[in-house]
């Protein structure tokens, strides 16, 4: 009779005990979230980062189960279609700024997870968020939307915690292996013909460019070692015909003799970080302008301006004798200049032109050594003239 109620009384403990722990892991989550949605525009700013903070930490706590049960009412949870995957999303109202996403993604096999925010334009303040997701070749794409719009849109999942990984990990070889498991991933997104107008703006890290024809599409990204040394990566999609070609980008910058007057191929490239393309046609020729950036290493950055076209095959060329650069004709542009400075180089659409800070050393004494190199707060533009890129130096910039 005793142990029976030995039993009872400490099965009551357990259940008591345990209760007591669910509702101190729940009210912490639900405080701190009513904290935060109280707070005016500037209390909200000052708190947010300390919240995803908190949330990550809260969602990989080993006791802590991923339900609904677990989050504020405001929430929207799901596990998703495959890969012991969840994913959960709410919506933060600011009075004057544009109103925060956050979205969390977690693997419940490997204990991992993805807390983050997007800025987004919302017309009410009490959203029903919507978590969709569809699984197909290896690819778990989710999309979330509110009542009325989409706010985010990932093709794959697994890429964005590779993507994540790439980001916290500074080791050669595991940044390397990252790398290589990401472009396994851009593959498999651009040679599914329904992702190639995708622009995979909610894939933080890489860089998507697709071309006004809509003929190319270029991801590139960037892989930093702990010297400050940088490396590219990088996939061209061609669309020929009713298929799409990938060719994957292989960087060579650090062997190509003579880069600006080199003719390349995706297996031999000058690798940058694209993020503009510019399309022009001549004499039934098209041209595909890049504008890039290459990190270097230590010292110094790299500003490029590349140009792709297009075999009968749709195999991308890139460098074109096309950059007049005042009686020289090279193929491709490469500016070097401080680690400490900035450049700008980009088109103006408004002038059909692209535009740059003109670098010059900051001493005399520092003439050809580009690590000292800077803007000199003049400007040089290239303009689009009978098939070529004509270089102007010392261009007034208005309104620019």
């Amino acid at each position: 009779m005793m142990w029976k109620m030995f039993f009872g009384i400490s099965v009551l403990f357990f259940l008591l005990f345990s209760s007591i722990g669910f509702s101190q892991i729940n009210h912490t989550l639900v405080d701190n979230w009513e904290v935060l949605i109280k707070a005016d525009d500037n209390e909200k700013d000052y708190r947010f980062s300390s919240f995803l903070d908190f949330l990550e930490q809260d969602l990989l706590q080993e006791d802590n189960t991923f339900s609904e049960r677990n989050f504020p009412e405001e929430w929207t949870v799901v596990d998703l279609l495959s890969d012991n995957l969840s994913a959960c999303a709410a919506l933060v109202d600011f009075e004057m700024r544009p109103d925060r996403l956050i979205y969390c993604f977690v693997d419940n096999e490997k204990n991992v997870a993805i807390v983050d925010y997007k800025e987004v334009e919302s017309e009410t303040e009490e959203v029903d968020l919507i978590i969709e997701s569809e699984s197909f070749d290896d690819l778990n794409s989710v999309k979330i939307f509110d009542d009325k719009k989409k706010l985010l849109d990932v093709p794959d999942l697994k890429s964005v915690f590779i993507l994540k990984s790439i980001r916290q990990s500074r080791g050669v070889k595991t940044v390397f292996n990252l790398a290589e498991s990401l472009r396994l991933r851009m593959n498999l997104l651009m040679q599914n013909p329904d992702f190639f107008e995708h622009n995979f703006s909610d894939l933080q890290g890489v860089s998507t460019l697709i071309s006004s024809d809509e003929q190319l599409k270029l991801v590139t990204w960037n892989v930093e070692e702990m010297n400050g040394d940088h490396h590219l990566f990088g996939l061209v999609a061609v669309r020929v015909e009713d298929r799409i070609r990938v060719f994957n980008l292989q960087d060579k910058s650090d062997n190509i003799a003579s880069p600006e007057y080199a003719g390349l191929s995706p297996d031999k490239w000058f690798g940058a970080v694209y993020y503009e393309v510019i399309t022009e046609k001549y004499r039934g020729d098209t041209f595909y302008t890049l504008l890039g950036y290459h990190g270097n290493d230590a010292f110094s950055r790299l500003r490029v301006v590349d140009v792709i076209t297009l075999g009968s095959s749709g195999r991308p060329r890139f460098g074109a004798l096309i950059f007049d650069d005042h009686g020289r004709t090279k193929r491709r542009l490469i500016y070097e200049y401080s680690n400490k400075a900035n450049m700008m180089l980009r088109f103006d659409d408004r002038s059909d032109r692209i535009v740059m800070d003109h670098l010059a050393p900051m001493e005399p004494m520092y003439e050809g050594n580009y690590s000292y190199y800077g803007p000199d707060f003049s400007y040089d533009v290239l303009e689009w003239e009978k098939g070529k890129w004509v270089l102007e130096k010392n261009v007034e910039l208005r309104n620019r």
